[in-house]
């Protein structure tokens, strides 16, 4: 079988099709059942199967006629196989980072969300205020003024402003807590009163 392998493999090197066909009849089922058990899938080995003599017939005029043709193509299935893997599990550590991403854009997204329902309540909220002592928070609140600043705008005592602001905050802090709950935690931290 040897000698009849050495003659195919010198035809095959000279580009005969008829070389390779009767090679791959003699052995494409032992390599294709080799795969099977490497991949386990009957699938995947039809196309390593496919590969393997492909590279054959790449490699045809460079085969080593001294050299075991079995050998030679058990040794590419199992490279190929290997690749497979490789492949296989480079495509896993994708899927698995393009998830993560996913998953935090989405976590993104929903604390975006989240802040967002959180301002409407507290803008809500707000409105609740007297109108005075609405001007007042959001003087100092949301545009930062000091309470000095505050005071002279309106010709107010620094104390009267910091009196809104301790009933302002009161109020913000029990009418948030009763109606929204879960939103004052984001709101308090949003907005540290």
């Amino acid at each position: 079988m040897e000698t009849q392998d050495e003659f195919l493999l010198d035809a095959l090197s000279q580009g005969s099709h008829s070389a390779f066909e009767q090679l791959y009849d003699r052995y494409s089922r032992r390599i294709y059942a080799n795969l099977i058990r490497l991949v386990r899938s009957e699938a995947i080995a039809e196309e390593l199967l496919q590969d393997v003599f492909m590279k054959v017939w790449e490699l045809r005029a460079t085969l080593n006629t001294g050299q075991s043709f079995q050998s030679f193509l058990f040794q590419i299935s199992g490279n190929l196989a290997i690749d497979f893997y490789r492949k296989s599990a480079r495509r896993q550590t994708m899927e698995a980072a393009k998830k993560l991403i996913e998953e935090s854009a989405y976590d993104h997204i929903e604390k975006y969300i989240n802040f967002k329902e959180a301002e409407i309540l507290l803008d809500r909220a707000i409105s609740a205020l007297p109108p005075q002592r609405q001007r007042i928070f959001r003087l100092c609140r949301i545009e930062g003024k000091s309470y000095e600043e505050v005071a002279e705008l309106f010709s107010l005592t620094r104390n009267t402003v910091k009196d809104h602001m301790t009933k302002a905050n009161r109020f913000l802090r029990e009418i948030l807590s009763q109606e929204y709950g879960p939103f004052l935690v984001l709101l308090a931290v949003a907005f540290s009163f």
